[in-house]
């Protein structure tokens, strides 16, 4: 937006990026320590690590959530704010009107959605994201494909919902895709588990969850 004051500095970056398309990938669970980390010689998240090499990647982030945990950390992303002190910003403050990311660029002509294999209800969603400006919200009834498992539908199905949902603009849009398999309770099924740790405990499902979905964010990026 052109009334924005820019730092001299930065003078050349202003409107680099006007009308390009927008997708932001909310990995949950995502600890720094499993994109170094390797298993028998196999990367965990041998995609991120592909694009880590040719990104900023800024390694000094500290955790800031409160009890709203995901919900904290996508009003932060999405509006600059910290949580509450106290309980859950989604859940105490989700009838605010909060100016924020999506809604600067719908006021630019953006198509804004969120794609969440999860209950639209779930943390207030439903209420919140108007009033951050997500004008669509894509929840596991939406998706064609609803394979289960731990929190909510398998990421391969929200990273081919996704690119529906990407085919289906018609304008640049904003996509906020936010994974669920990556989250707690790492209890992925054998079939999904494809780095093939042979123990069953909280580690393992963690390594596996993280690695099934870095999996899907690689064909996901192919498809792109």
């Amino acid at each position: 937006a052109s009334h924005f004051n820019v730092a001299d500095e930065y003078k050349d970056l202003k409107g680099l990026l006007a009308g390009k398309n927008l997708i932001v990938v909310h990995f949950e669970s995502l600890e720094s320590f499993a994109l170094d980390y390797t298993w028998q010689g196999q990367e965990i998240t041998p995609n991120l690590n592909k694009l880590i090499k040719n990104s900023i990647n800024f390694t000094n982030v500290r955790e800031q959530i409160q009890e709203g945990v995901s919900s904290d950390a996508e009003l932060m992303f999405n509006t600059g704010l910290y949580p509450t002190q106290k309980g859950s910003a989604f859940m105490s403050y989700g009838e605010n009107e909060y100016f924020g990311l999506p809604k600067l660029l719908k006021n630019e002509g953006y198509e804004t959605s969120a794609i969440h294999g999860d209950m639209a209800a779930f943390w207030n969603r439903d209420i919140v994201y108007p009033n951050i400006g997500i004008e669509r919200y894509v929840d596991e009834e939406l998706f064609e494909d609803k394979r289960y498992s731990g929190l909510g539908i398998l990421d391969e199905s929200l990273f081919k919902q996704s690119v529906k949902e990407i085919e289906r603009s018609t304008k640049p849009y904003y996509s906020y895709v936010m994974t669920v398999t990556s989250h707690t309770p790492f209890t992925i099924e054998e079939e999904h588990r494809y780095l093939g740790i042979p123990w069953d405990n909280h580690d393992a499902g963690y390594l596996e969850s993280i690695h099934y979905t870095d999996h899907y964010l690689g064909e996901f990026y192919k498809e792109l």
